[in-house]
């Protein structure tokens, strides 16, 4: 590699994890860092992206292990050996839960090679870059916003001067003192037109990709809804509107078809264009292998929208739809920013469940902004209808992630923030993949405490499976018996008593149906 070699790399969420082979986080394909690995290739310069935790499973063949900061930083090294004059290093941290993994691998790459030039970028990164270079002297720089032109200048200041005192458009970097200094102007982006075609079996991945999902970015740019919870409407961090991409989408169609990769499309499709173009495409190749996973806003959701899925789950293996309805109270929808009311949201339901489409997943958040009793009692009766259906609920806590509404006016909502450190975030990484602990509750609100709103998100949860059966969930399960972390005597405590509450149907608000028949 040249001296204008970019690194591109996709962290674990934490290096101290247990590796999991089965984790379905390892088998999603990174388009954001394709977009610009594939943009950097077009301007001539050379770029590869490392898939950190496939090349950490693969090294330990697949076993169940943790491979620590130690046999991370053999891999980099092994890495940065084999990449040779590579100069500057981009790390992707889109997630919050992947920031204490991301300065992991950052710490690790400064203290293997102190001279490289390393970047963080993603959504996370773009709605805090102050506190993230504060908090993290391994970071030189950090892009806000669309990064494929920032990437681009920023590597080709490398090859003439260090990139340091370079200024790039979008880019906060380190002035003289090593202080945060903000950029002047706000990211350039490519026009729509520009933007590279992505192959989810791109060359640029290594290790190649074996994804068991593929996140098709069928629409990129500012989502035009006004959820609180989300980051995908803040103009700070997507400063392009929202657009449809249909370019390459037929071949990247029939390949996946081919291999029987599932085709994943974001909750970010707010019209039935995507669709139709979807559609039409599988009509006419006869794409009858095809697999679907949607997740989708329940206003999305419109008759034209459901006779487009109907049909599209008539010609494939099937859709598998994912709909956020997050609340049964009107009251609490409208202040998370979901404008739907009851009525309508009642008509799509039974719409989408009279279509045909069998494998349905709904996602409801407990502890969430104006929540009461008498809202829980609603989303509770909404559960227990929708499980008796045969749909799958999924219960969680909701999270004030940086650059929503909720992180950044929390007064507003009457949010009690928990998280509001990077060191906050860490903690909050650290447990998010494991059982349900006070660590993973953000905020409260008003006489809420973390354990109140755990006693709800468990009574959502067990009256959900309840209703189907009386199995474990799988989560729940898999960690009770191969842990991704050392467990303290408190969170062994808290984990039995939630096995045994599934077990044994535990009355955790007063139920009066605890004990099942039979």
């Amino acid at each position: 590699m040249s001296s204008q070699s970019v690194l591109l790399i996709h962290p674990p969420p934490d290096l101290e994890e247990v590796l999991d082979p089965t984790d379905r986080l390892m088998r999603i394909v990174p388009s954001g860092l394709q977009f610009v690995a594939e943009h950097l290739r077009s301007s001539g310069l050379h770029a590869v992206i490392l898939r950190l935790e496939v090349m950490a499973a693969n090294s330990v063949e697949g076993r169940r292990e943790v491979l620590g900061l130690d046999g991370y930083r053999d891999l980099l090294a092994e890495v940065l050996a084999i990449a040779g004059e590579v100069s500057v290093v981009g790390i992707q941290c889109h997630w919050s839960f992947y920031q204490l993994g991301a300065l992991q691998v950052a710490a690790l790459l400064k203290e293997l090679r102190p001279d490289l030039f390393i970047v963080l970028g993603g959504a996370h990164a773009s709605a805090m870059p102050q506190p993230l270079l504060d908090a993290a002297p391994a970071l030189d720089a950090i892009v806000v916003g669309e990064g494929e032109l920032a990437m681009e200048a920023l590597a080709m200041a490398a090859a003439e001067d260090p990139p340091h005192s370079t200024p790039v458009a979008g880019v906060w970097r380190r002035g003289e003192d090593g202080g945060p200094l903000a950029p002047q102007e706000p990211a350039a982006i490519l026009d729509r037109d520009a933007l590279p075609r992505l192959s989810f079996d791109s060359n640029l991945l290594f290790p190649p990709n074996t994804a068991q999902y593929v996140g098709l970015p069928l629409v990129r740019g500012i989502c035009p809804m006004r959820c609180t919870f989300c980051t995908l409407n803040n103009g700070e961090v997507y400063n392009r509107d929202n657009a449809f991409m249909d370019a390459r989408l037929e071949e990247q169609l029939v390949r996946m078809n081919e291999v029987g990769v599932p085709l994943y499309l974001p909750e970010n499709i707010f019209t039935a264009d995507p669709l139709h173009s979807v559609l039409e495409i599988v009509r006419r190749r006869h794409l009858d292998r095809l697999v679907v996973f949607l997740d989708i806003h329940p206003s999305m959701l419109r008759s034209e929208m459901i006779t487009l899925l109907t049909e599209l789950n008539s010609l494939t293996v099937g859709v598998r739809l994912w709909i956020g309805i997050e609340s049964a109270d009107d009251r609490v929808r409208r202040k998370m920013g979901r404008f739907i009311d009851d009525e309508k949201l009642e008509g799509i339901l039974n719409a989408v469940l009279s279509s045909g489409i069998q494998n349905l997943s709904a996602s409801f958040m407990s502890g969430l902004p104006g929540e009461d009793d008498q809202a829980h009692q609603r989303t509770r009766a909404m559960v227990a209808d929708l499980s008796t259906r045969g749909v799958h609920v999924d219960i969680y806590p909701p999270v004030a992630f940086p650059g929503t509404k909720w992180f950044d006016d929390p007064d507003s909502f009457g949010v009690n923030l928990r998280i509001q450190s990077v060191d906050d975030l860490n903690r909050l990484a650290q447990g998010w993949f494991g059982p349900l602990t006070e660590e993973m509750i953000s905020f409260t609100t008003g006489s809420e405490t973390p354990a109140t709103v755990i006693e709800r998100i468990f009574d959502l949860r067990i009256l959900s499976r309840r209703k189907r059966d009386l199995s474990i969930p799988l989560s729940l399960f898999s960690y009770m018996m191969h842990p991704r972390r050392e467990l303290s005597a408190a969170d062994q405590s808290s984990l039995l008593d939630q096995v045994q509450k599934h077990l044994l149907g535990f009355d955790v608000l007063g139920w009066n149906d605890s004990r099942p028949s039979g």
